[in-house]
């Protein structure tokens, strides 16, 4: 697709922690579907039309329109991005996007063998994640795979980061069949919370009569979580060990039909224990014996926050 130089206007919603905040980046573009896992170079023409920045589609493709919706989670840090955060507290909803690209390695081929997915995620390693997860359950073939989405948070109020993402994976799994199974840990309490003031925009979450979930709401995350029917466990300050997540995986939920890949996005030591994990769990003498579930892959992408 290369270079777009028609400005898309991208929706603001900034979700507030003692972290520097999240933002979270909607609009919609005309242009060729990208492949899930890649990633475009965004330019913000309101702060700076010199620099640009690559950042990975958290929204899956529409491969039969003419418009592209794009989605990105971005944690806010000094430079662009704290200036992306400033623009939203200063109360501007909308604003300007160049995009480039795409770029980088397609995750799921449309005619590739299907396969047992443990997705798993740090933070805001979940832009990459949402979509792989998002595509498995429309993917044909996969009914018979087991797919797992792991994200591992600091608090439970940022579960309100992907709220209608993860609206659209039950509803993806009800209708396609495919078995999945969504676990979220969170590693720290929201009780001691003193990031900004601003209010979190509507991210239009319904509960089980169909209605509006309103995430203004200091509640909200607990009514995210009933209609979801989500699966938390909330950690004292510890992590989830990853080794133990991978191995239950393989031995409750995979499919011996099928190989199983690993993907990841999150903190650097998350990487070190899932490549340690992953492989550990890879045996060539039970793939012989018909455990294909054993061949294990791992698609790492390293981010913080």
């Amino acid at each position: 697709m290369g270079l777009e130089f028609q400005p898309a206007q991208a929706t603001l919603e900034y979700h507030p922690d003692p972290d520097g905040g999240v933002i979270r980046l909607d609009f919609g573009h005309e242009h060729a579907p990208w492949a899930i896992g890649q990633h475009f170079y965004l330019c913000f023409p309101a702060l700076s039309i010199w620099q640009s920045h690559p950042m990975t589609v958290s929204s899956v493709p529409s491969p039969g329109s003419k418009s592209q919706h794009h989605t990105y989670i971005i944690r806010c840090r000094n430079g662009e991005t704290g200036r992306l955060k400033q623009l939203a507290l200063n109360g501007q909803v909308s604003t300007p996007v160049v995009i480039c690209g795409p770029y980088g390695k397609a995750l799921l081929e449309k005619k590739e063998e299907s396969t047992n997915i443990l997705a798993v995620a740090g933070g805001t390693g979940v832009t990459l994640t949402v979509p792989v997860v998002l595509g498995a359950l429309k993917k044909e073939g996969m009914r018979g795979a087991a797919v797992d989405f792991v994200w591992v948070v600091r608090r439970r109020s940022n579960i309100r980061w992907i709220g209608k993402e993860l609206q659209e994976m039950m509803r993806r799994s009800k209708e396609s069949g495919v078995d999945l199974n969504i676990h979220i840990y969170v590693t720290q309490g929201d009780e001691n919370e003193s990031g900004d003031s601003t209010p979190v925009e509507n991210i239009s979450v319904l509960d089980e009569k169909g209605v509006d979930i309103d995430p203004t709401d200091r509640r909200s995350e607990k009514s995210i979580v009933g209609a979801l029917d989500l699966d938390i466990k909330i950690l004292d300050h510890q992590r989830p060990v990853l080794k133990d997540i991978l191995e239950s995986f393989i031995s409750t939920r995979a499919s011996d039909q099928h190989r199983t890949r690993v993907i990841a996005s999150g903190p650097a030591d998350m990487g070190r224990d899932l490549r340690s994990s992953v492989a550990g769990m890879n045996s060539g003498s039970a793939v012989w014996r018909g455990r294909k579930s054993r061949d294990v892959e791992l698609h790492w992408d390293s981010r913080d926050g």
